[in-house]
């Protein structure tokens, strides 16, 4: 992406749909290639409605959306604004989210050079509006950590909006990035899930 690795020049992306638009037309979705998204946060959002984009466009859809630590994308947000915050507040909050190094935070060349991608992230998912629900004939799976969203059965019932099958739930101790101390359960449970869709696959 745009403010990144070898495009770290380049000015980062602030829209999620902006980004949808270029995903759709750069991804290699072949007919004969089954495939599926994983994301966290900001990135499960970007995964389901590209997805979601995918079926108002009658592209090839994945046969898996696992979307993890995001807020069904229907509901409003119920958090605090970062993105439009000082650099210094702003790296504050980061520190309190946790996930992110904290020798890294406290890098001030290391952050000058991140700090427009970051922000950026956060503006993309913070000013992306609420999404109608799209019902989408997909499997999906949720994760969420509990002290990051109490309000699981809500979120489990909200999401299920979006799909014509109930999504499963997965719910792990921790906060926004219990994927640092789950990652070997997490990667179970897309390891089981693809194979039973391989297993249905005709050969």
């Amino acid at each position: 992406m745009p403010g990144r690795a070898e495009r770290l020049n380049e000015k980062p992306l602030e829209s999620i749909d902006e980004l949808i638009d270029i995903l759709i037309n750069e991804l290699p979705l072949q007919d004969s290639i089954p495939y599926a998204f994983f994301g966290h946060s900001l990135g499960a959002r970007i995964a389901y409605q590209l997805t979601r984009e995918l079926k108002l466009r009658r592209k090839k859809m994945p046969q898996h959306l696992f979307v993890s630590a995001v807020r069904s994308p229907n509901l409003p947000r119920n958090r605090d604004n970062l993105h439009h915050l000082p650099d210094a507040e702003f790296l504050e909050k980061m520190a309190e989210l946790g996930g992110t190094d904290e020798a890294a935070l406290h890098n001030k060349e290391l952050m000058e050079l991140l700090l427009p991608a970051l922000k950026a992230d956060f503006k993309m998912i913070e000013t992306c509006p609420p999404a109608d629900p799209v019902p989408l004939d997909i499997h999906a799976s949720l994760l969420f950590g509990k002290s990051d969203f109490p309000d699981t059965e809500i979120q489990h019932l909200s999401w299920q909006k979006h799909f014509h099958k109930t999504p499963e739930c997965h719910v792990f101790d921790g906060g926004h990035f219990f994927i640092h101390d789950y990652t070997r359960d997490i990667v179970d449970i897309i390891y089981k899930r693809l194979k039973r869709h391989m297993m249905t696959m005709p050969i």
